[in-house]
């Protein structure tokens, strides 16, 4: 793991992308969101061949408008910073 990264998670990719690496601190509710927002809304560059990818995980707060109302719900960030292919 690169030193600079301290929220990463890593996915494997198969049918249905699962967590199998985690650094840092994320509570379970947390890991069951990422997951199932990364299942939502996978990547749209994803090759056949993708093993795994690895990408540091940051909270993305609510957008709230002028007069208090969410206007933006708050989501995860995934910033890919890894990548491994099956040769």
């Amino acid at each position: 793991m690169n030193p600079q990264f301290d929220s990463t998670i890593t996915f494997f990719v198969n049918e249905e992308p699962f967590i199998c690496e985690v650094h840092g601190k994320f509570t379970i509710d947390a890991l069951k969101e990422i997951e199932h927002q990364f299942n939502e809304e996978p990547p749209n560059d994803w090759e056949y061949n993708v093993a795994s990818i690895t990408y540091e995980c940051t909270w993305e707060g609510p957008q709230c408008g002028e007069y208090g109302r969410y206007e933006i719900p708050g989501y995860w960030d995934f910033t890919e910073i890894f990548r491994t292919i099956f040769e």
